[in-house]
């Protein structure tokens, strides 16, 4: 990294995500792993490495991430159900309509319930567009999603004012 730390990008990061990081490096001191790992790195592979396994280290880690949209699965939370395999939510037993961005929307949520989502995050991973394009669509779609769950969106997704929102 020519214009910082690889451990201040690593602090920095954690404070708002938790996105798996893999530390690639070829620096192989106990003591620079140690404060990887400290600092927020769900893994570390020194160079030169395998391909092969970075490979099966990259699998590894994406285990351990939320997964709700199993085959069959439905997530239950307070009352709402969200199942993915037929794109449908229900509140309280009842049909909740929601458009194709906002049911992406709720899906990005509930998947990563409980962490920092800022609102680049979301355009990327909603829009696929640069975060300074659609940063707006992100707070009017967080809105007609919270007016369609009523006090459920209200009490469960919360503002982080200027930086994005949390699914609790």
């Amino acid at each position: 990294l020519p214009d910082l730390d690889g451990q201040e990008v690593l602090i920095r990061l954690r404070r708002q995500s938790e996105v798996p990081v893999i530390v690639l490096s070829a620096r192989d001191q106990e003591a620079e792993k140690i404060a990887a790992l400290d600092n927020g790195a769900n893994d570390y592979v020194e160079k030169p490495f395998g391909i092969g396994e970075l490979l099966a280290r990259i699998r590894s880690n994406l285990r351990k991430l939320p997964s709700f949209q199993e085959p069959g699965r439905i997530v239950e939370l307070d009352g709402l159900s969200f199942d993915a395999a037929k794109s449908e939510v229900r509140l309280n037993g009842a049909p909740v309509h929601l458009t194709r961005t906002e049911y992406r929307l709720l899906e990005m949520m509930i998947g990563n319930r409980g962490r920092l989502m800022t609102h680049g995050a979301i355009v990327r991973k909603i829009w696929r567009s640069s975060p300074s394009s659609e940063v707006d669509s992100v707070r009017i779609y967080v809105s007609q999603l919270r007016r369609k769950l009523g006090e459920y969106g209200t009490a469960h997704i919360k503002t982080r004012q200027g930086i994005g929102y949390v699914f609790e």
